[in-house]
Order: structure tokens, then C-alpha cells, then sequence
């Protein structure tokens, strides 16, 4: 028997690919093959493949937990912090089971809070999206919810 079919059993690939977390490549490598044969093998044996991209070793739950969880941070921050994109960040806390609350510095904007820096401050929309640390559209969102006729520009 030669070395990539004995290498191919389920219990094998769900050693290496699911709880060592190596890739197709780096199976590949090991067993002389290439991706794509790990990849339909993987498939043969009904285990699920990650999503293609880069390891982000550093993502793991700790950091999530303490990032998102204990510091509030966004996850347009945690992506800046730690190097990758927005939707690898969702993943992560996915896949950590790790619930995501949308967008925290919107919710601060109420009813009240909302007609005072609009309507009785006279503030744009940009300025309060400053204030609030959040974009312009999640104010325009908000005002329309609250039923907050918004002002054209220069009025």
C-alpha cells in the first residue's frame, strides 16, 4: 500500500485537518500529494473544509474573549489590531461560539439623546456620528426609526 492511501484514512485526516488544524497544503506536503487530493478525500469522508485564507493563529478565543467580551471593542478594531478582515473576526467568534451584539456605539443613540443633538442642538448628522464614534448611515438609521425627519444639506 503506498504511502498517500494508508495516509488517507478518516481517523488520519480528522487528526491532522480538525484537531491540528494543518492544511490541505501542509497534509499534502507530509504525504506527497497534492491539496486537491486531501481536499476530495476530505470531502469523501464527509469532513467539513474551512474557508480558504491565511492562518490567524493569533485569533483565538482568549484574545476574542478579552477583546470583544471584557474590552467592548468593535470588530472593525479587533481586525485592525490584529491584521486580518472584518468577516475573519466574525468567524472566529462564530466558530468560539462567541455571540455578536451588532453595533454597541449605536445603541447609545435613543430616542432622547438623539432628538436633543439633532433637533435642539441643531448638531449634522456627521458631527453626531463623531460624538458617537459610529458612521454617518447608523444615524440617518436611527433618526428614521425614531421618526426623526432628517435635514437636507445646508439647511
Amino acid at each position: 500500500m503506498n504511502k498517500t492511501k494508508k495516509a488517507f484514512d478518516k481517523e488520519t485526516l480528522e487528526r491532522l485537518y480538525l484537531k491540528e488544524r494543518k492544511s490541505t497544503p501542509e497534509i499534502a506536503k507530509m504525504y506527497g500529494c497534492t491539496h486537491r487530493t486531501v481536499q476530495l478525500r476530505c470531502r469523501k469522508f464527509g469532513i467539513r473544509l474551512r474557508p480558504r485564507g491565511r492562518k490567524i493563529e493569533h485569533l483565538n478565543k482568549a484574545v476574542l474573549q478579552k477583546l470583544y467580551v471584557a474590552e467592548g471593542k468593535s470588530v472593525s478594531e479587533i481586525s485592525r489590531i490584529v491584521s486580518c478582515s472584518s468577516s475573519a473576526v466574525k468567524a472566529r467568534c462564530k466558530e468560539y461560539g462567541i455571540v455578536l451584539l451588532g453595533n454597541r456605539k449605536t445603541a447609545l443613540l435613543d430616542r432622547q439623546l438623539l432628538h436633543e443633538l439633532y433637533i435642539d442642538k441643531e448638531n449634522t448628522v456627521r458631527t453626531i456620528a463623531d460624538i458617537i464614534g459610529c458612521s454617518r448611515e447608523a444615524v440617518r438609521i436611527k433618526c428614521k426609526k425614531f421618526g426623526i425627519p432628517l435635514r437636507h444639506p445646508g439647511n
